[in-house]
């Protein structure tokens, strides 16, 4: 059953004219960030995102927060639409959906101690009757995610990153979730607390029933962590299903190039990288048809002219490509 639904996503970032724009008389200027994307997240599963750097994955991850308001399609939070909600609906989502963020220090405040922020949550909704109670249900926190009572006492300065991503997670859970959209979660971390991190997720996960909306540009992470995956090309899904399905037999070139970066231990030879051709275009001005179209090596006389749409070509992979959607 899903827990989250996407239906045609669309955010758009409308930014003011510069006056060199202004000279050349293009109208005004429009971001598309996200461009009519939609999925859905199944209970107590990982639902990974994945794409270079500006494809629009942490704006979905926005936009599912309701932290951005999107331009037009649906967000569904257990069947009702989250920009529908009421007041009392949207403390209730606030609850019921929270953010682990890519620097945790960027979201912690420097003038007070770990206790003091993981009990935050508490006091916004209400949920304190005695502080000695309140007390105990952090240090229980600090304990679950791997953390000593000591380091209630600590400022967010004292930290090592793997301890202030600790904290940030100890803080996501506080309110009991259901739903976490993790931002970049292991990145900037050395691969012996990553694995930590990783392994941490995932016993929690199991024990509280959690699903993850899992934004990551580390593949052998998603690999690892994830059931399903979407990859995402210049604001739009180009690829969607399985994990194992997509991991071990990717059929858009986009995705084929992506993966190929991905270096597998087990390989005495190198992996044979491919490189694309040219630069991402902008999402001001995104090409028209298939978006991939100007590096894709299979380009064909209908890509410039009509965009494919995500269609099933195999059991649970959906793909976004004239090479196997004809027209």
């Amino acid at each position: 059953m899903a827990l989250v639904e996407i239906d045609n996503l669309k955010t758009y970032f409308h930014k003011k004219n510069s006056i060199f724009h202004k000279m050349l008389d293009k109208g005004p200027l429009t971001v598309r960030a996200v461009d009519g994307i939609s999925f859905a997240v199944d209970k107590k599963d990982t639902f990974a995102l994945v794409g270079e750097s500006g494809c629009g994955k942490t704006t979905v991850a926005r936009s599912v927060l309701r932290l951005v308001e999107p331009d037009a399609g649906s967000i569904k939070f257990k069947g009702k639409d989250i920009y529908n909600f009421t007041k009392q609906e949207i403390k209730e989502f606030r609850r019921n959906a929270q953010l682990i963020l890519q620097d945790p220090r960027s979201s912690l405040n420097p003038r007070l101690i770990v206790e003091e922020l993981i009990s935050e949550p508490f006091y916004i909704h209400g949920l304190v009757d005695n502080d000695f109670d309140l007390l105990n249900r952090v240090w229980d926190l600090l304990d679950t995610v791997g953390l000593s009572k000591r380091f209630s006492e600590l400022f967010p300065h004292e930290l090592s990153g793997g301890q202030a991503r600790r904290v940030g997670i100890a803080r996501a859970l506080a309110l009991k979730p259901e739903f976490i959209v993790c931002d970049e979660p292991t990145s900037g971390l050395d691969v012996s607390i990553m694995s930590a991190v990783l392994n941490l997720m995932q016993e929690l996960q199991d024990k509280y029933d959690l699903t993850y909306l899992w934004i990551s540009h580390n593949l052998q992470v998603v690999r690892h962590i994830s059931n399903k995956i979407g990859v995402m090309y210049l604001g739009k899904l180009v690829e969607l299903g399985n994990s194992e399905k997509i991991f071990s037999n990717p059929l858009h070139p986009y995705t084929k190039a992506l993966f190929s970066s991905i270096h597998r231990v087990e390989d005495r030879k190198k992996n044979k990288r491919e490189i694309l051709p040219g630069e991402v275009p902008s999402p001001i001005n995104p090409p028209k048809g298939c978006s991939f179209n100007p590096r894709c090596k299979y380009r064909m006389e209908i890509c410039p002219k009509k965009e494919p749409q995500l269609e099933e070509e195999s059991e649970n992979q959906l793909v976004s490509c004239w090479l196997y959607n004809q027209p």
